[in-house]
């Protein structure tokens, strides 16, 4: 490429009077004109090319070269003067400005850069800005191609508090987003990472609207909010506001789950669906059903380990006794955790009865009277059963029977004996005997006659019986008398509750 001149040419007659020759004191400069300098030199020697335009024409020239050509700089310099490049090309000016009427590209910049930037700007203020008006356009546009390009890049350094990489700021009346990202890839439509003690992400949401953020759509949720390490994956807070809420939840559909929780395969005891750790006088957790039920608890339904519910112990039985309260207490007396209920009535608390078979309630009556005058025979008395939710719920287990039953001789001042035998009707079979007269294990009870006739004190027999398998199960109490007088019966009743 060739360099700049540095021999220049002298301005020619800038005097423009000649001085010396045969002319001295004519003028030496005359404008031929548009129409003579049009036509050029005139070629002969009749009507030649006068001396005084040409001198017009070389004082043009030669001063042009001299005053504004040669005058030409690439360094920029803040007065008139024509761009050059320099060694390399390159020019440097104060400023520009490019105005086109024309639907066509203004600036077109084409550079081979792979490390430094294609357009550098350093300034103090604003380094770039787009006036869009009230027109449609693009302020700035980056397409990025299929290498793992960026369009836009800023880096902090030693930012004071306030600075950002980006800023947007939108008036009331904008309806548009600040930042719209439409993306159809496997990335992330806005990624940030954060190394430091700052946050990777700060949304402050406006009072005016209702939600501070929104996240839709998903094909397994909407938000992810992944712990790392010992971290918690998300904390909800609420404000300071009396009666706030830290965290609302909407169902929109009417069969599925508000709240869906799931811990990973092979979870050990120590792990928990919710925990809820709360301090002074909040309850953990309240449970409100406007028309089913508050809460259903579902534990392993096969050959299960432990229980769907578990309630803690507690070391004395609590001091208030508002109604509807469960406590499992560990009374200082005993070794086993009791249930209890508060009972404001009683201005204390009641404990539920509890055995180890499971429950059982047995229950059968027979208010008479009756006799019987069968020497060795047996007449049905009343039966009992012990079914539906009553029924025994674990075989190989005691039920321990109480039989209540008042009884008497037929006959005034004559003894007799009261034979009674249960049959089971669900394993039809006789379970228990006492009968006959003697002093053996398994005899009658011997009823002594009274002088009157009268009837004597009821008695109570406790007879345990072993329950075979679980289910319904009914029996019938048999009645007789041994030896003597008549049996009289009445006000006999049957009952248990309990397996032992």
């Amino acid at each position: 490429m060739a360099t700049k001149p540095v021999t220049y040419p002298n301005i020619w007659d800038s005097s423009g009077i000649y001085t010396t020759g045969p002319f001295i004191g004519s003028v030496s400069i005359v404008d031929p004109g548009v129409g003579v300098a049009g036509e050029g030199h005139r070629p002969g020697s009749l009507y030649p090319t006068a001396a005084e335009h040409e001198n017009y024409q070389q004082f043009q020239l030669t001063t042009w070269v001299t005053t504004w050509l040669a005058l030409g700089s690439s360094a920029g310099a803040a007065d008139a003067h024509i761009l050059e490049t320099d060694s390399v090309g390159r020019f440097g000016a104060v400023g520009a400005t490019f105005v086109d009427a024309v639907d066509e590209t203004v600036l077109d910049i084409t550079g081979a850069n792979t490390l430094v930037p294609a357009v550098f700007v350093t300034s103090a203020a604003t380094s770039y800005q787009a006036n869009m008006g009230n027109n449609a356009g693009t302020g700035f546009s980056a397409p990025v191609g299929t290498a793992a390009g960026v369009g836009f890049l800023s880096s902090l350094t030693s930012t004071a508090a306030g600075g950002a990489g980006v800023s947007i700021s939108a008036d009331a009346a904008t309806a548009g987003d600040c930042i719209a990202v439409d993306h159809a890839g496997s990335g992330a439509g806005i990624k940030s990472t954060a190394t430091g003690t700052g946050l990777s992400l700060d949304v402050i949401g406006s009072a005016l609207a209702l939600y501070g953020a929104r996240f839709v759509g998903g094909g397994l949720t909407s938000l992810l909010a992944e712990g790392v390490a010992g971290a918690i994956g998300a904390i909800i807070q609420s404000s300071t506001t009396a009666a706030a809420g830290a965290l609302g939840v909407v169902l929109r559909n009417n069969t599925g789950a508000a709240v869906s929780i799931s811990t990973p395969a092979g979870s050990t005891t120590a792990a928990r669906g919710i925990l809820a750790s709360v301090s002074g006088l909040a309850a953990a957790a309240e449970l409100i059903s406007a028309g089913y039920h508050g809460a259903i608890i579902t534990g392993d339904a096969t050959t299960p380990t432990y229980g769907a519910l578990k309630i803690e112990e507690q070391d004395t039985i609590p001091s208030s006794f508002l109604p509807n309260q469960l406590a499992r207490v560990r009374p200082a007396f005993g070794v086993a955790t009791h249930l209890m209920e508060s009972c404001l009535e009683d201005a204390g608390w009641r404990g539920f009865l509890t055995t180890t078979g499971g429950g059982a309630v047995v229950l059968g009556e027979f208010t008479g009277p009756t006799f019987h005058n069968s020497y060795g025979a047996y007449t049905n008395l009343l039966n009992f059963t012990a079914v539906n939710g009553n029924a025994p719920k674990r075989s190989g287990r005691k039920i321990v029977l109480r039989i209540n039953i008042s009884a008497r001789s037929g006959t005034a001042a004559t003894d007799t004996v009261l034979n009674l035998r249960i049959y089971d009707n669900t394993a039809m079979g006789y379970v228990w005997t006492r009968a006959g007269v003697g002093a053996g294990a398994g005899a009658g009870y011997r009823l002594v006659g009274n002088s009157d006739g009268g009837w004597p004190q009821p008695m109570t027999i406790f007879v345990p019986l072993t329950i075979p398998a679980v289910g319904n199960r009914s029996w019938t109490l048999e009645y007789g008398n041994a030896a003597g007088a008549a049996v009289y019966v009445r006000d006999v009743v049957v009952e248990a509750l309990g397996l032992n």
